[in-house]
Formats: structure tokens, C-alpha cells, sequence
């Protein structure tokens, strides 16, 4: 009894989101979100009860179910769901030299920036590098058995 399974958790969602709006899952002002839960289970234990699906496959039947009643009838779902500001997946990290509590970024005035050239020809690499990064390209090449590679010159920036 594969079939329907999306069809009948729609009309258990459609059926039992009218009594949680009319507050027979306990959803108050105070306790949305218990009630909300509460709603969710119930339909959840129906398609695993009715179709013996694990509760994966259920929460994707109740997905499917909310998705299409959010189109077909709005004021059922009202309250329901995540949070609009929740809503986007993970947050990436910042990686920008950003101060997170003040949002400026932290600039040193008076950087050295550094040239990368070959030692044997003095073909320039890079340009425009900090110490830092120069020392580290040249750490790479020389890990990677490459051509050696110098600092050629410091310019003010």
C-alpha cells in the first residue's frame, strides 16, 4: 500500500490543520510552537501508522503536504513553519579581517608590500604581497620542489 501516501497525509493535514487553528492542539499565543509540534506528530504518526513509512519518509509526506496547502489554502497555515528570518539554510562564516562587533574593517595605514621573483632569471611571480603572504608563496614553491623564489624589493604602499 505504496500508493497515495502523499495524497492521504494531504487530507490528514488539511483535516487536522482546521482543529489546530481552532485550538484543539493546544496552540496559544503562549504555547504556538508546542501546538505547532503537536500538529506536526499527528500527522507524522498517521502516515506511519497507515503505511507502516519510517518517520524520515512521513516528514517528507508532511513537507510535501505543507508545501501544497501554503498555495491551496493559506489561512490553514498560518503561523506554521519556520520563521521567515530562519528560513536560508546555514550562515556562512565570516571570513573578511571584519570586526564583527563594530562591522569596520581593520586597515593598517603603512603596509610593505613585497615582489616574488625567480632567483635565476628574476621573472616577477607576484607583486603587491604582504611579508606574510611572500614568505608563504615562497615556502609553497620551495614544498613543491620548484623554482627558488626571492623577495625582490619593498615598495611603500
Amino acid at each position: 500500500m505504496s500508493k497515495g501516501i502523499r495524497v492521504a497525509v494531504k487530507a490528514k493535514f488539511i483535516e487536522l490543520a482546521a482543529k489546530r487553528v481552532a485550538g484543539e492542539f493546544g496552540a496559544t499565543e503562549n504555547t504556538l510552537s508546542e501546538g505547532n509540534v503537536k500538529f506536526r506528530r499527528a500527522v507524522c504518526d498517521f502516515a506511519v501508522e497507515q503505511f507502516g513509512i519510517s518517520l524520515k519518509s512521513a516528514g517528507s509526506a508532511y513537507n510535501a503536504a505543507f508545501q501544497a496547502c501554503k498555495v491551496e489554502q493559506p489561512e490553514l497555515t498560518v503561523n506554521l513553519g519556520r520563521a521567515a528570518d530562519k528560513i536560508g539554510g546555514r550562515k556562512r562564516k565570516v571570513t573578511d579581517p571584519v570586526d564583527a562587533n563594530v562591522g569596520t574593517v581593520n586597515v593598517v595605514n603603512e603596509v610593505d608590500l613585497f615582489t616574488v621573483v625567480r632567483a635565476k632569471d628574476q621573472e616577477v611571480i607576484a607583486e603587491g604581497l604582504t611579508r606574510e603572504l611572500a614568505e608563504e608563496l615562497i615556502a609553497k614553491n620551495a614544498k613543491a620542489r620548484k623554482a627558488k623564489l626571492v623577495i625582490a624589493e619593498a615598495v611603500a604602499a
